[in-house]
């Protein structure tokens, strides 16, 4: 399993845990009432901490109310549960302790995370330095199989070169562009191929990383002259200034790139300051390994089927990630 699902796993159960347990707990307008409880804004606000997913399905009616009747069906049980006295269970209280575990040993490793994703962006500002670039693309045929192109690369630069004549005598670039550039996702907008950074990935994969370097040492509206790539040739025009991304922006994106590093020398760290020993039998068979996981308690349970006999949609114990609505 990658380190990836296993914080997303986690992450899972502790949500779980927190529809469980939390509502009521919530400070703000109350949403709905159930039995002797309140579900109210700031349980929500709670649930947007523990997973930040959840916040755009929160904007929407459909995602926000679905949101809802997963924390009314877990308050239902809950209650229920309660009054049977389910919760002085030793097996019941036993489980409550291991999600506690998790919980607060996830704290640690978003404490950590928060800090290393700061310490990334304000140690790497060149990285979210961006500017926005159009250009007019004249691909060109090559030895690679992809490239569908049937055209000589001498007939692409007398195109090229027709079309930087024409911008020259001052016609416009986003009308040249949307009439003659020859890639498909830009030429719509006018040559626009959004924000860019020095370093771009996006631009890189398609054999243009170069034309990243000539945006980053043009000024706001000029144009570039002819530039050749391993497929083509284009003309360029920043169209918006060398911005910095701000880290609200960024954040997201750090964060995926630098988890997994940061959770395995956190615990590389831990295993140097608390002695890890293995029970005899294991001794000689199994080191301490790198990275470990927090334990996974289970999943809390699903509504019963309803009386008529028919199987009721179980209620999950935590909204799903990416749900798919349907199509009326």
């Amino acid at each position: 399993m990658s380190d990836c699902m296993k914080w997303r796993l986690t992450g899972m159960f502790l949500l779980s845990f927190v529809i469980i347990i939390g509502c009521g707990k919530g400070d703000g307008k109350t949403l709905v009432r159930v039995g002797n409880s309140a579900i109210t804004q700031g349980d929500l606000d709670l649930l947007v901490t523990v997973n930040p997913n959840l916040k755009d399905r929160l904007t929407t009616p459909v995602g926000r109310q679905k949101i809802i009747d997963n924390y009314v069906d877990q308050s239902l049980l809950y209650q229920e549960s309660k009054r049977r006295g389910l919760h002085k269970k030793q097996i019941v209280k036993d489980k409550v302790d291991l999600y506690t575990r998790v919980i607060i040993s996830q704290a640690l490793l978003e404490e950590e995370l928060d800090k290393k994703i700061k310490e990334y962006y304000d140690n790497h500002q060149d990285e979210f330095e961006r500017l926005k670039l159009a250009h007019i693309y004249i691909p060109f045929s090559t030895e690679d199989k992809d490239n569908k192109v049937k055209r000589p690369e001498k007939k692409a630069e007398e195109i090229i070169n027709s079309v930087k004549e024409r911008l020259n005598k001052g016609e416009k670039f986003s009308e040249l562009a949307s009439q003659l550039s020859e890639d498909e996702h830009s030429n719509k907008l006018g040559g626009d191929i959004g924000y860019v950074t020095l370093n771009d990935q996006r631009l890189a994969r398609r054999g243009w990383g170069v034309l990243a370097e000539k945006g980053f040492a043009m000024k706001s509206g000029e144009m570039s002259d002819v530039v050749k790539t391993s497929n083509g040739f284009h003309v360029l025009q920043v169209i918006e200034p060398k911005t910095t991304e701000d880290f609200d922006q960024a954040e997201k994106r750090i964060r995926f790139r630098i988890q997994s590093q940061a959770k395995e020398d956190l615990l590389s760290e831990l295993k140097q300051k608390y002695k890890v020993v293995y029970a005899e039998e294991n001794a000689g068979k199994k080191e301490a390994p790198a990275v470990s996981t927090s334990p996974v308690p289970p999943e809390p349970p699903a509504p019963a089927p309803d009386a008529a006999g028919d199987k009721k949609e179980a209620a999950p114990s935590t909204p799903p990630e990416e749900p798919k609505e349907k199509k009326s």
